[in-house]
């Protein structure tokens, strides 16, 4: 598979075991998105969201609102031009949530 195709890049594990043998989820495929740096993945949480909005309502209504907080963290950044605190570069790294409105 090419580098920037399909292919293993992270382990995910289950909170609640059930990804142990014997278990519903074991070996269940897992598609990760990087919610911070990967520029298609706000368009496939807003396809998600609409797909399953009339079985989950409840995953879509939460999915829909971290799309508008994330998008209202567009308008935030920290002191050292980063915007969010993901990519705060301060030393040390500023606490979470330290960011200044941009107006």
């Amino acid at each position: 598979m090419a580098k920037d195709g399909i292919h293993q890049k992270y382990v995910v594990s289950r909170k609640d075991g059930r990804d142990k043998p014997g278990e519903k989820h074991f070996r269940c495929a897992y598609f990760v998105l990087d919610l911070t740096h990967d520029k298609f993945a706000e368009k496939a949480l807003e396809a998600y969201a609409a797909y399953c909005k009339q079985e989950c309502p409840d995953l879509a209504r939460d999915l829909t609102a971290y799309l508008e907080y994330t998008q209202e963290l567009k308008n935030w950044h920290c002191h050292c031009g980063a915007r969010g605190d993901a990519d705060c570069t301060c030393m040390p790294p500023c606490p979470p949530g330290w960011v200044m409105r941009l107006w």
